[in-house]
């Protein structure tokens, strides 16, 4: 190792690290050693990590010494905590070194990496004291800063390293693999998302390698599922493929035949939590992934793995529910599958939205849509057979929704295959009857909500993940139960039931007192059991604790009204919050046409009639005054019992009368015969007025274009010229005559004159002839 007094001058500062020799005095010579030396790196001893002292998860016979335990963890995460802050306080060329030229640096990480708790572990719950915590915290944030290091090229700028060279170096020297940037993403991404993607992002873009390892790694996941759902699915299948070859794995025969104990089972649970997290946390920090998972068909591999090990898992639990082998572990067990059931869903889910449902938002290249899009179809008809995963994906994730997102975007869907998948769909729904679903409930998981799964999930992840700033974060403590509304009868049945669905071990009695002390909210009383932080009023009650008949029926007799609402509410015949009713009001059946006791009201059908034939009689005469076909010729004469009754008195008494309409036509000719010795001046305005077309102004209704003709000529013939009214002119770019721009300010002008400026005059106009009653 080169001393720190040796060094002399450094005549390369403004260099990169990877191209800088330092000036260093060996033996009173002076000699240049490159930045990045083997000599520069110390030789240090490391304490590895180990997982935090946790309390038990059960009341045990024997007392629990952990005052020792956690004194010798204490102990040695404080000498952990110095190395890693000896380690960030190495200048930029001693910190590389260190990190090329040490190789138990890396296990040393390694160890934290793969023993540090996760948000989703449930130990975390149980640490047995706030120091212990502190320390946790104090040492997580130390590591994400020594990754972060790791990850950033460039500190200042004299302290940078080439991004190409920087690239080989992280790659050749195993800085970073994929596990290594998964667990990162893991530990870290959920409190520093932004940090933790801007170095995952400057990994894989500084080397591309690293793709190629990711493509790697997603087979070697695939894979590890595969070998996973296979033994599941030995044990319970060796009856009913008797006499049948056995398949074989990886070319040989399998000799585990016999089934998987419980702590196979749960190390395989453990496992499958850690993966799934891993993926989805992964995926969130760094999407531009999620292209390397559907190609490699990993989607097809989520739903066929959740059809078949699933069910393997609950069967077992099933059988193995009351042996009192596993009643310590039992509980936690369930949970895991819980916790894998909602990962497994959730990154299904992200993959697709990554890859098909959120470029069809952002991009508006048609081509590229249409490939996304039929990516999308091929997915989900790739997943149609498997049955339990798609009832369980769609309960979260309906299809329909994804189908109407595609549409809003104008893009054109294969009709024939969403009709298809459509199809399958509710006939996947309609299989499933009411009596399979009651089945369902008392099953031990498929009675979880989907919705209030990820809600559990996301309020315990919340409270499980530290705090890389150093702040110590409250894990697992809720609020204590405040005066709220009281709730009872059905209503708190329902959420009893809701809780047993989860916890069926659970009395009655025992979650009604959780749900008083949680103020009656559900998701709380599941959060707290799943984490087992129940406060101590709790845990010293009886679980099995049933209701007593008197509470199951205390609430029957209790009224509802105060919580009664209806659109006749306080009115006049409202017996809920009235005493005065009227009964002289009410009559039950219908009155009779003419009843002297019908009431006199003003909207009965009755009186109705009678005011109709009122305003029928009045507007009779105004009826007939307007009536166009009406015919008063006769109007005059008294018609009657006093009229004669022979034809012959009849006529004697009575003049010809011609009817008015050819009085007028008859008036019209005489008319034009006198304007035939008019002046000849006027024979060319009174040419177009002679013959028979001709009606007097007094006339009802006129020939229109007669009168607009006859109009317009009075108008020439008062102004003496004829008026060019021509506004429309030349079509645009051919230039218009001066006559037309006059014409157009003129109207411009003068437009108040016409159009709806005079409504006045010609209502009185109409009125004068009769249009309008008056």
């Amino acid at each position: 190792m080169i001393s720190r007094e040796s060094i002399k001058s450094n005549s390369h500062e403004n260099l990169p690290l990877d191209k800088r020799r330092v000036e260093v005095t060996k033996d009173g010579h002076l000699t240049y050693v490159p930045a990045l030396h083997a000599g520069w790196a110390e030789r240090l001893k490391y304490v590895y990590y180990e997982r935090p002292p946790l309390l038990p998860s059960v009341d045990t016979d024997i007392k629990y010494k952990s005052d020792e335990a956690e004194r010798l963890w204490l102990q040695r995460i404080e000498l952990i905590r110095e190395d890693l802050e000896h380690l960030l306080k190495l200048p930029h060329h001693r910190f590389w070194s260190q990190m090329l030229f040490d190789e138990e640096v890396h296990d040393w990480l390694g160890s934290y990496f793969s023993f540090s708790p996760r948000s989703h572990d449930l130990c975390l719950q149980r640490i047995t004291s706030d120091t212990v915590r502190d320390a946790q915290h104090c040492v997580h944030r130390l590591v994400f800063l020594v990754c972060l290091r790791m990850a950033t090229y460039k500190e200042s700028q004299v302290c940078y390293i080439t991004p190409s060279k920087f690239g080989s170096i992280i790659y050749d020297y195993f800085l970073f693999d994929i596990p290594k940037l998964m667990d990162i993403c893991t530990l870290f991404g959920r409190e520093n998302k932004a940090l933790v993607e801007k170095m995952v992002t400057n990994v894989f873009s500084n080397q591309p390698k690293y793709a190629d390892d990711l493509r790697e790694a997603i087979g070697t996941i695939a894979q590890s599922l595969k070998s996973i759902e296979y033994n599941l699915k030995e044990q319970y299948d060796d009856d009913d493929n008797c006499g049948l070859p056995r398949r074989l794995m990886n070319g040989t025969l399998p000799t585990n035949s016999t089934k998987c104990s419980w702590t196979e089972l749960l190390e395989i649970l453990v496992y499958l939590v850690d993966t799934w997290t891993t993926l989805y946390s992964f995926l969130t920090v760094y999407p531009i992934a999620a292209p390397y998972f559907l190609s490699q068909g990993f989607l097809e591999r989520i739903s066929v793995f959740y059809e078949t090990a699933i069910p393997a898992f609950i069967r077992e639990f099933q059988l193995r529910k009351f042996d009192p082998d596993v009643n310590l572990t039992f509980d936690e067990a369930k949970k895991h599958l819980i916790f894998t059931r909602i990962y497994m869903l959730m990154t299904f889910r992200l993959i697709v939205e990554t890859c098909c449902l959120q470029p069809v938002l952002e991009t508006r290249e048609c081509k590229f849509s249409e490939m996304v899009v039929e990516d999308f179809l091929h997915t989900i008809t790739a997943v149609l057979s498997e049955k339990r995963f798609l009832l369980d994906y769609l309960k979260r994730y309906p299809f329909d929704d994804d189908i109407e997102l595609l549409a809003q975007s104008n893009i054109e869907l294969d009709s024939n295959r969403v009709e298809y998948i459509i199809k399958v769909i509710a006939a996947l729904w309609d299989t499933e009857n009411d009596a399979n679903r009651r089945k369902a409930r008392h099953t031990l998981i498929d009675s979880i909500n989907e919705q209030q799964q990820l809600s559990d999930a996301t309020m315990l992840l919340d409270t499980n993940r530290f705090d890389v700033n150093g702040t110590a974060q409250t894990v697992g403590v809720f609020d204590a139960a405040c005066d709220g509304p009281s709730v009872t009868g059905e209503q708190l049945q329902f959420l009893i039931s809701h809780i047993t669905d989860v916890f069926p071990e659970l009395g009655d009695g025992y979650i009604e007192a959780c749900l008083k002390y949680y103020n009656y909210d559900s998701e709380k009383v599941i959060n707290a059991l799943l984490e087992d932080s129940l406060p101590e009023s709790l845990l010293h009650l009886d679980n099995k604790l049933a209701r007593t008949s008197g509470e199951l029926y205390s609430n029957m007799s209790e009224s509802i009204l105060p919580e009664r609402r209806n659109v006749f509410d306080y009115d006049e015949f409202d017996v809920c919050s009235r005493n005065d009713i009227n009964l002289l009001r009410i009559h039950k059946g219908k009155w009779a046409e003419h009843s002297k006791h019908r009431p006199a009201s003003p909207n009965s059908d009755f009186h109705l009639k009678n005011l109709t034939l009122e305003m029928s009689v009045k507007y009779e005469d105004v009826d007939r005054l307007y009536d166009d076909e009406y015919n008063d010729t006769y109007d005059e004469n008294i018609i009657g019992t006093a009229e004669s009754s022979t034809f012959d008195e009849i006529l004697d008494r009575r003049e010809f009368q011609m009817p008015r309409v050819l009085a007028q036509i008859e008036r019209a000719k005489n008319i034009g015969i006198e304007n035939n010795y008019d002046d000849s001046d006027d024979n060319s305005i009174e040419e177009t007025n002679n013959g028979p077309e001709q009606q007097s102004r007094g006339d009802f209704c006129g020939n229109p274009a007669l009168r607009r003709e006859r109009d317009e000529l009075r108008r020439q013939q008062f102004h003496g010229y004829v008026k060019n009214r021509d506004v429309e002119g030349r079509p645009k770019g051919q230039g218009q005559e001066e006559s037309v721009l006059k014409n157009r300010s003129r109207k411009e002008k003068h437009k108040s004159r016409q159009a709806n400026h005079n409504r006045r005059s010609q209502a009185d106009y109409k009125r004068s002839r009769g249009m309008i009653p008056s």
